[in-house]
């Protein structure tokens, strides 16, 4: 019987043993970090109510996505027990389904980003006057 050369058909050994040593490797997460925290990563973010009786539809969420393009900071929106989603994105926004008296929450990283959770704030909470 011809056996192969071991370069063209490993055996059941080097098989068996190539899934050892891969079952070894760990994986890391890497994250960034704040210098001046200590290290550890800083993303402000809020929880908000929302108060608009259209929720984050037509008039609220073209404010909010341009308020959120307005600013430097990164900002992230989503339901506050769900994933986030680029704020500066009227179709991302909108496609949340966000009504009134939702919680969401509201991220932002970057030099204003304080600055970017105020304003933002403030769309969300403001009642939409009806002109």
């Amino acid at each position: 019987e011809k056996k192969r050369p071991k370069d063209v058909r490993r055996s059941q050994e080097d098989y068996e043993g190539s899934i050892n040593r891969s079952s070894q490797y760990q994986y890391r997460v890497y994250s960034f970090t704040c210098p001046r925290s200590g290290g550890a990563r800083v993303m402000p973010e809020r929880i908000v109510t929302v108060v608009p009786t259209d929720g984050l539809h037509a008039r609220p969420a073209s404010q909010f996505v341009e308020t959120a393009t307005e600013h430097e900071a990164d900002t992230q929106v989503g339901l506050a027990d769900e994933s986030l989603v680029n704020a500066e994105s009227m179709l991302a926004v909108t496609g949340l389904g966000v009504s009134a008296g939702d919680e969401v929450r509201i991220r932002a990283e970057g030099s204003d980003a304080q600055s970017a959770l105020d304003d933002l704030e403030q769309i969300l909470t403001t009642p939409v006057s009806k002109s």
